[in-house]
């Protein structure tokens, strides 16, 4: 179904080409680009107050552009992503990081030290 490359990486269009992510280079970007706290950030974008929502989306757009390096949006030549673009990308993101999530929790798993001398966590773990 995938190769073992596939399982570990994310691809995506940028606009021109198709390319790849390091999932874990790209939620370490998406954390500094949010603040530290994306999960904060989703939260108020998806407030009912409108203002909340409305500064959420000043940093949640940009950051997502920043991290998966897409062009915005340019009203003069209307090339570029679009805030929906960005929010589909982000979404593409996401839903790749569960599945992943469910396919390693399928696989073998095997002993792990019981000490984690600081060992990087993978995101959302």
């Amino acid at each position: 179904m995938f190769d073992e490359r596939e399982r570990k990486v994310f691809k995506y269009h940028d606009g021109e080409k198709d390319v790849w992510a390091d999932p874990l280079a790209m939620s370490r970007k998406l954390r500094a680009l949010m603040g530290g706290n994306p999960e904060k950030i989703v939260t108020q974008y998806n407030s009912d107050v409108q203002m909340d929502s409305d500064n959420a989306a000043e940093v949640f757009f940009p950051a997502i552009a920043e991290a998966f390096q897409v062009k915005r949006f340019d009203r003069l030549t209307g090339d570029g992503f679009t805030d929906e673009d960005l929010l589909k990308t982000w979404e593409m993101f996401q839903a790749w990081l569960e599945a992943k999530k469910k396919r390693d929790a399928n696989l073998p798993t095997s002993v792990m030290p019981t000490a984690h001398h600081g060992l990087p966590r993978f995101p959302g773990r």
